[in-house]
């Protein structure tokens, strides 16, 4: 409340003053900083478009002025400054850390990280471009460029938990899964375990074939707190140690919470039949069938087998040529409806 107050004492000083003196370069520099500390970009851009200019300005005023053109996204007006102000101000570096602001946002993340470099050769110990790095780090789809701009930026920021967290991911992403274990291991605390940071070192031990370790961070967390990527994983390592009836559950408790996907219900139809309970088999086909995507499509070939399978033939033969009338190219489909036909007409003839 304070500082609104002292804004609002300061503008009507710098608008009293500028009543008396319109051309009034102070009060008009005065007044546009003070509708900046507003975030009022569209007015203090009027007043900074009439007074500054890019060739004879002092270093403040085009600061400003560059500023309020990066917070209005007019790109174009921010780079003319910043360019412009590099030239004349050299040693000023907070045109240098815009200019990589806005190579960013532009997506030239190369420009962007030789720029974020070069500056650091000058300043190893500026903080606000250590983080740039690490913007520059989810701005890029290069793995390389990803993890070098986010290794830089910890060596200035040990301690920041959440580098550290895009470090990892980045790692893993990069199928690093070692160096990504090594970090996420260090920040998972059993006392307190932050449930995206273990969900993410379940995936990575769990599909580098470290089951124990997931399945010990994935014991940190309540099956009540489990999200739906936690169950899904915690349904494969129950697979992958030959614990069926506790990856069913698992699926059972994810379709119970709503989470009825096509590949959930497939995978728990399968899990079902492999158990011998053809009637839930049935039921998580016939659902996942209903829709949309590869996945549905694959629950009718499942569905088509399992009538098969205990001898229903009519009605795999029936499922199998509506669903093909729908999809003529569906190969596989088509070679199981000749299967089942010819079960049919040697039932028919015996």
């Amino acid at each position: 409340y304070q500082t609104l107050n002292r804004l609002s004492m300061a503008e009507k000083s710098y608008r009293t003053a500028l009543k008396l003196d319109p051309k009034l370069n102070a009060a008009n520099i005065g007044l546009a900083q003070v509708l900046v500390d507003q975030s009022k970009w569209i007015e203090a851009s009027t007043i900074l478009g009439k007074i500054v200019k890019i060739d004879s300005s002092t270093a403040s005023e085009l600061g400003l002025y560059a500023r309020v053109a990066y917070e209005l996204r007019d790109a174009r007006l921010a780079s003319l400054i910043v360019e412009r102000a590099i030239l004349r101000f050299p040693q000023d570096l907070s045109f240098r850390r815009l200019d990589i602001a806005l190579l960013t946002d532009q997506g030239k993340t190369k420009e962007a990280y030789d720029a974020a470099m070069a500056l650091l050769a000058r300043e190893p110990n500026d903080r606000n471009v250590w983080k740039q790095l690490a913007a520059i780090s989810d701005s890029t789809d290069d793995e390389q460029m990803k993890l070098a701009a986010l290794e830089a930026a910890l060596l200035a920021n040990e301690s920041d938990v959440k580098l550290q967290k895009r470090l990892a991911l980045a790692q893993y992403q990069a199928g690093h899964f070692d160096e990504a274990l090594s970090i996420v291991s260090r920040l998972i605390t059993a006392s307190n375990p932050e449930i995206t940071l273990v969900q993410l070192g379940v995936r990575i031990a769990e599909e580098s074939d470290r089951d124990d370790q997931a399945n010990r961070w994935l014991s940190l967390v309540p099956q009540s707190k489990r999200t739906k990527t936690l169950t899904l994983l915690e349904a494969r390592l129950a697979i992958k140690g030959g614990k069926q009836q506790s990856a069913r559950r698992a699926l059972d408790r994810l379709i119970r919470a709503g989470e009825a996907t096509p590949n959930v219900l497939l995978w728990a139809g399968q899990l079902a039949e492999q158990a011998g309970a053809m009637a839930k088999a049935e039921a998580m086909y016939q659902q996942a069938s209903t829709m949309k995507g590869s996945a549905g499509r694959i629950a009718v070939l499942h569905l088509a087998r399992l009538f098969h399978k205990v001898g229903q033939l009519s009605r795999a033969s029936q499922l199998l040529s509506t669903y093909i009338a729908k999809h003529p190219d569906d190969q596989p489909a088509r070679e199981l409806l000749a299967v089942i036909n010819q079960g049919t007409q040697t039932n028919y003839q015996n």
